[in-house]
């Protein structure tokens, strides 16, 4: 059965969407396969403590990309194969670099300097700790890089007096948040400045 031990549910955004998140990177890092058991909207609802219809909405629209399987008054599961890998990990690493590069764009930084900075922390290895000059939390970061503050894998900062809240970058290219479920092979590839 999916483990919701790791799910940290965040102030901003849409807690159905937060969910679907979980679950498509659960699937993407190799954590949820194929035919695993998707625990029941009651008892999720529970876990998590909010509205079994947030729970409803976030399975229906996962059961819409066939990602998991229902049938009523049975158990659902999962329904990925090598292929539904495959795209879930592109189409993940595609969103969350772009709100990454969106973050750097609205900070004014150049690609220069975010290539810079991407591959310094690339280097750097173990992102979370103190060679970035971080401290770790619930298996994210919190920490100021630029100006910018970050907390259990979102970016939210203050450009030029205006507050800013971007998407999750949890493997995003500069590997700014790196979760150690999330195996090397998911990680960008390196990003050339040109």
């Amino acid at each position: 059965m999916i483990s919701f031990d790791q799910f940290v549910l965040e102030d901003s955004g849409p807690v159905y969407l937060q969910i679907m998140r979980f679950i498509r990177q659960g699937i993407a890092a190799g954590v949820i396969g194929d035919r695993e058991e998707v625990p029941s909207r009651r008892a999720l609802s529970t876990l998590l403590g909010v509205n079994p219809n947030t729970i409803q909405k976030a399975y229906h629209m996962l059961e819409e990309e066939g990602i998991i399987q229902s049938r009523s008054g049975a158990k659902s599961y999962t329904n990925v194969d090598a292929a539904t890998v495959e795209r879930i990990r592109r189409e993940q690493l595609r969103s969350e670099t772009a709100g990454w590069v969106r973050a750097m764009k609205q900070m004014g930084i150049s690609r220069e300097e975010a290539c810079a900075l991407a591959g310094e922390l690339w280097e750097a290895g173990d992102i979370a700790g103190a060679a970035a000059g971080m401290p770790q939390r619930a298996g994210d970061i919190t920490g100021t890089v630029m100006g910018v503050t970050q907390r259990a894998g979102d970016i939210t900062g203050t450009v030029m007096g205006v507050t800013h809240s971007f998407g999750d970058v949890a493997g995003a290219a500069t590997e700014m948040t790196q979760n150690s479920e999330v195996p090397p092979a998911l990680w960008a590839p390196e990003i050339e400045p040109g």
